[in-house]
């Protein structure tokens, strides 16, 4: 864990780097293994984004590297809709991996469901959520440096930063909901297809039969048109967790622990100290930034500049404790 503290003002602050001596050894007793997250990772199914079929192999388009078809002829089909949003990006490429190894991240994974369980109070539901009727989940992502003290670079000051910059995987927003429910739209004919599809391979696993099966989407940087939608799965468990247990922390300063309640902020800070504790890549999630991941962060400080992924990043340094002490430059 690295402190940040200021002096005073905002023109000067210092930063101190401290390390909590259990830190690496709790990270390696809750990390799923590498080759465990190698393994899951053949799981992963992502659809076919003009008809909704489970692809087991991808066509992806060659441009943007960011939309996965069944056939030709899908593609073909679906150009009219993809062109004007059919842009080469930095991150395209290589943003199906980063999510693929999320999704075989056994913690992250039952955190991301835990988030569900709460927002959608899935133990008290009385609608067959998840049997009867679909879920879906947004996960809004973003890449930081993995070093904190490049985040406050960036954050803070116009200094350089290393033209080769590490970053990894956050998790900005997570947040679930019923389509057709709530003045929500409902799920397009593609994608109700696929989750039926779903369903009925779920409910004819007698291992996993009693499953809820959803929908998620992992949205890189606030850009619908380069997201990653792939069926979702929370088991019974998940739904029998003591949500009056809090989360703790251990502070790198002084040791103390520090608690706080079971919600989706203290969900997402977990996951992303996690993400943050993981020195070697174990997780595979990180990966270098781009300019855009950069210019992200660089906008934060602009408190006239209220683009949603710089207010996400915003509302993240407000609510972690990681940047407690961290002056605010709006």
């Amino acid at each position: 864990m690295s402190s940040i503290t200021d002096s005073t003002q905002f023109s000067t602050f210092h930063l101190v780097r401290t390390s909590h001596p259990a830190g690496q050894e709790t990270f390696r007793m809750l990390a799923t293994p590498k080759e465990v997250i190698k393994t899951y990772k053949s799981a992963t199914r992502v659809a076919c984004t003009k008809c909704g079929t489970i692809l087991d192999k991808i066509l992806t388009c060659q441009r943007c590297k960011s939309v996965w078809y069944c056939s030709k002829q899908c593609q073909k089909n679906d150009w009219s809709r993809h062109k004007p949003i059919c842009t080469p990006v930095e991150r395209s490429s290589g943003i199906l991996k980063l999510i693929e190894n999320i999704l075989a991240n056994a913690l992250l994974y039952n955190m991301i469901a835990l988030c569900t369980t709460i927002d959608l109070d899935l133990p008290n539901d009385k609608r067959g959520v998840g049997f009867d009727i679909p879920f879906m989940v947004r996960v809004d992502v973003s890449m930081e440096p993995s070093d904190v003290f490049d985040f406050v670079k960036l954050f803070l000051t116009k200094e350089p930063v290393n033209s080769k910059l590490e970053g990894m995987i956050q998790i900005n927003r997570c947040h679930s909901y019923l389509p057709g429910h709530s003045d929500r739209a409902p799920f397009p004919p593609e994608h109700m297809a696929m989750w039926k599809q779903a369903r009925a391979q779920t409910t004819a696993t007698k291992e996993f039969s009693d499953h809820l099966v959803g929908m998620v989407e992992f949205v890189y940087n606030i850009n619908d048109s380069h997201s990653v939608l792939t069926v979702f799965r929370i088991s019974p468990g998940i739904l029998e967790v003591n949500l009056r247990e809090p989360f703790f922390f251990i502070s790198g300063i002084t040791g103390a622990r520090v608690e706080k309640p079971v919600n989706i902020e203290t969900c997402m800070e977990s996951m992303n100290t996690h993400i943050r504790a993981d020195k070697q890549n174990q997780l595979q999630l990180r990966a270098e930034m781009t300019e855009a991941d950069i210019a992200i962060i660089r906008d934060a400080a602009d408190k006239e500049n209220n683009k949603e992924a710089v207010r996400l990043l915003r509302e993240k340094v407000a609510r972690e404790g990681l940047y407690a002490n961290l002056p605010k430059p709006f």
